[in-house]
């Protein structure tokens, strides 16, 4: 049975790198103990840790067993509310592990609380009485949940010159209380290390609210260096508080030799034989779940995504006897980890019909990590406690699996400790890791570490060498072989505002990738600017301007871009011999035969609600939770009870959104002008507090609170339009065409509407996920309803049902024969014979049934 390794491979380097120890012949000691003292030795999470994922367990570990129950335990949160958890006993008694029922609430303090616990006779509790942490705030929903203060500034760094000193080898990992905005964030303008009053050649992460700060090259012992944020702004647009860190980093390395040890350490598996869900698995003492084996658990992939893996990792570790008390380690950019291929189960059912291949993570920067006294016993019986700060990025071999799992994580903490037995120094670690799935849910995981260094470090195996360049993947396309990269040969499924993406085999160095130099963007042959991203093995490129129809794209690279070893990137485009990747979108057709055939914007869908201006509604029609009809050119369908628009839920923690048939101005999409969101209170509308983020072809309006779940209130958005005919007085299309609010009313191609207001209630949250679906390719690709001289799949007057590729929909409208709206439409996989139009079979495994309404 193929596992799914993502996060399990960040698992096993995470815990290697914490197995540090020692330099030269000089050693801190793991010498097995002797347990003779009695009290907590281990607890997950440390205490006043903050960032913790909301699926975060509580393990503790004490010295001897302990016999417990959940009333020995008080979990609560900051207002002193009880947490619902579920209690296990581990490890032949000396673990307890605290599961919460629920996800614990985003940005919020926690407290768990000892009571009547002995040890051997003993009375234990934490050193100050209670354990404390705090969790991450939300990655979505909800504004206000979104950040862990009401200001932007930078929450935390690591190391902090506190308990953990920078070192020569220090990568500085700071967090924000807000998601950044990425492209605010400039090395050498906006985050800056300077030292004697020069910029220090280094590389820059960043991530939702975590950035990185990793220099090139060791810094020199002694010297004074300077952290700088200044200016950067959030994802709202505000301005970060100044931040400044001086630091004076220590040196690591052997006096004598100049050098630094390496541990070489391994991963073992939980059975050679057995898989991660089988009995018999050998578990972790810290969790009681199977070691370096991890559940992948979420609405997509429900709990059927499990991962084991194994590998080795090199911990570059300091001098220790120089850091008796606190031994720093490092493992360096570049260390590699690979793991056997992942089956990906939709729902935990459903095949995808292929796996991922193998999958690879890569530490993207030096990943720095603390052994560290035991902070709730003070006994050299009670083992060290060990911490890892990492970034890392995976990718899959199969590229067709890289859409949805390739991804970055930053900031990835690691909880553990470290013993010397039988000779072996034995680590175990916990942490949570949460992949973002498809690109639409977070995921989680509780990763069980466990890594056992080589008796014979002498004898130890080396680090692989990467002597692989870096290139495209060529897939197995319908038409034939084609490369990985978007919108490759379907240039007519990308819609102005969308990124073009290659996909490589491995992590690109960052540094190698210069706009302008190595990676090169034209425009009909002209120079076009852009701004770019790596994540994971994905470079994501984003032209300045919206992409044009009917226009050339042309990306070219240069062997300057490198792997992280140094190795030149190979000819871009394996199937030419060339390197550049070109496209082209279909031609918009804007005159036919003389005629202007543009056509004003609509609502292509709206969420919540329907796209069109409705009648006005009497409070009676409220009442009953409907709110209109749409407006139409057919009095009668105002008298047809069926046409009523029932006032539908919105979930708390979901936006409000809306997709336009048109690229937009965004000068007229404006929050409070001519877009309004608001509640009724008592007869008068308010407007709800919130952001607007404009798109090309539409809007996101998330609220700072969530929506009252209660279905109290009553919402409403309005998209204000021009009242109807020509003119642009309200919502307006870059082509200065209004909003076409209410399109069975009839009317011309450029004439708009009345305000579209659409009313909702705000109901519970929701688990599920939200999945939009763009409804591509099209032959109208001008959107106006009707096939133009020059649109795709047009040869004279004729249309071509043969011409339809595999999941794709051919859609005869009126005008072309037959009557009504749609004269003829062909949905699935194609046709077995299409000169007598018999379709073909489709595999019954490979679709996707949608529900509406």
């Amino acid at each position: 049975m193929k596992k799914n390794n993502i996060a399990l491979t960040l698992t096993a380097l995470t815990a290697a790198v914490l197995t540090g120890c020692g330099g030269d012949s000089s050693n801190v000691s793991f010498d097995t103990p002797t347990f003779n003292a009695r009290n907590l030795h281990y607890t997950y999470p440390l205490d006043n840790q903050t960032q913790l994922a909301p699926r975060a367990i509580v393990a503790l570990q004490f010295s001897h067993a302990v016999n417990v129950s959940a009333e020995n335990f008080l979990f609560t949160d900051a207002d002193g509310e009880d947490v619902a958890f579920t209690l296990e006993s581990v490890a032949n008694g000396r673990g307890v592990v605290l599961t919460p029922v629920d996800a614990l609430a985003p940005a919020a303090q926690y407290k768990v609380v000892m009571n009547g616990v002995t040890v051997d006779g003993e009375a234990t509790t934490f050193k100050d009485g209670e354990l404390n942490f705090t969790t991450r705030a939300a990655l979505e929903g909800p504004l206000d949940t979104q950040q862990t203060a009401a200001s932007f500034e930078v929450e935390s760094l690591f190391p902090d010159d506190q308990q953990f000193k920078s070192m020569d080898f220090s990568s500085f990992r700071l967090r924000t209380t807000k998601p950044v905005d990425g492209s605010s964030a400039v090395y050498g303008d906006t985050v800056s290390l300077m030292s004697n009053g020069e910029l220090v050649p280094a590389q820059l992460l960043v991530g939702r609210t975590a950035i990185t700060v990793d220099p090139l090259e060791d810094m020199t012992p002694g010297q004074t260096y300077e952290l700088v944020v200044n200016e950067v702004l959030s994802q709202s647009g505000e301005s970060i508080a100044s931040f400044t860190h001086s630091t004076v980093p220590k040196d690591t390395t052997s006096p004598t030799t100049g050098e630094r040890a390496v541990l070489v350490t391994n991963a073992p598996p939980a059975d050679d034989s057995l898989g991660c869900q089988d009995e018999g698995v050998i578990t972790s003492d810290l969790t009681g779940q199977p070691i370096n084996c991890v559940p992948v658990i979420g609405t997509l992939l429900q709990d059927k995504t499990v991962s084991k893996q194994t590998g080795d990792v090199y911990a570059e570790l300091a001098f220790a006897p120089n850091f008796p008390d606190v031994t720093p380690l490092r493992v360096k950019k570049g260390g590699i980890l690979k793991g056997d291929a992942l089956e990906v189960l939709i729902g935990g059912e459903v095949p995808l019909g292929f796996d991922s291949g193998e999958v690879t993570v890569q530490i993207i920067s030096d990943a720095t990590g603390y052994l560290f006294p035991n902070p709730n016993a003070e006994s050299d019986d009670a083992p060290k406690q060990l911490r890892l700060m990492m970034d890392v990025a995976f990718s899959t071999t199969d590229a067709r699996a890289n859409g949805a799992f390739t991804q970055n994580v930053l900031h990835l903490e690691l909880v553990g400790t470290g013993l010397i037995e039988d000779g072996q120094l034995n680590t175990d670690a916990i942490t949570v890791v949460e992949p973002r799935v498809l690109g639409v849910e977070s995921s989680y995981g509780i990763l069980s570490f466990r890594m056992e260094s080589y008796q014979d470090q002498e004898n130890a195996p080396l680090p692989p060498v990467d002597s692989v360049n870096p290139f495209v993947p060529v897939l197995d396309g319908d038409n034939g072989p084609e490369l990985s990269w978007q919108p490759g040969n379907v240039a007519d499924r990308m819609e102005p505002g969308e990124p073009i993406v290659i996909h490589f085999n491995e992590i690109l160095e960052l540094s190698s990738i210069v706009p302008g130099e190595s990676l090169m963007l034209t425009k009909g042959g002209v120079s076009e600017p852009f701004s770019w991203e790596h994540s994971g093995n994905a470079l994501v490129i984003t032209p300045d301007t919206p992409v044009e129809y009917g226009v050339e794209y042309v990306v070219t690279t240069t062997p300057e871009i490198t792997d992280l070893a140094g190795n030149p990137l190979q000819m871009l485009d394996s199937l030419e011999g060339d390197n550049s990747l070109d496209f082209t979108l279909p031609e918009y057709v804007v005159d036919d035969g003389g005629e202007d055939v543009r056509r004003g914007p609509f609502a292509a869908t709206v969420y919540p609600g329907f796209p069109c201006a409705s009648s006005a509604a009497s409070q009676a029609e409220i009442d009953a939770g409907t709110q209109g009809v749409c407006m139409s050119s057919s009095p009668e369908s105002e008298q047809v009870e069926i046409d009523e628009l029932p006032i539908v839920g919105l979930p708390a923690n979901r936006p409000v959104k809306v997709r336009f048939s048109q690229n937009m101005d965004p000068d007229t999409v404006v929050l409070g002008d001519t877009v309004l969101v608001q509640e009724d209170d008592n007869g008068t509308w308010v407007d709800v507090d919130g952001e607007l983020t404009v798109e090309t072809r539409g809007f996101t309006f998330t609220p700072n609170q969530p929506w009252d779940d209660t279905g109290d209130t009553l919402y409403r958005y309005v998209m204000v339009g021009n009242g109807g005919g020509p003119g642009c007085a309200g919502i307006c299309s870059a082509d200065g065409l209004p909003l076409q609010t209410a399109p069975l009313l009839g009317g011309g191609l450029k004439d708009g509407g009345p305000d579209m207001e659409i009313l909702f209630r705000g109901e519970v949250a929701a688990d599920t996920i939200f999945q939009e679906l763009a409804n591509l390719p099209s032959a109208d690709v001008n959107n106006n309803f009707q096939i133009d001289s020059g649109e795709p799949v047009i040869t004279g007057d004729t249309l071509d049902p043969a011409d339809t590729p595999a999941n794709a929909t051919f859609i005869v409208p009126r005008g072309t024969g037959g009557e009504g709206l749609v004269a003829y439409a062909n949905t699935g996989c194609g046709f077995d014979n299409p000169a007598d139009g018999t379709p073909t079979q489709c595999d019954s495994d490979k679709i996707m049934y949608v529900g509406c309404c």
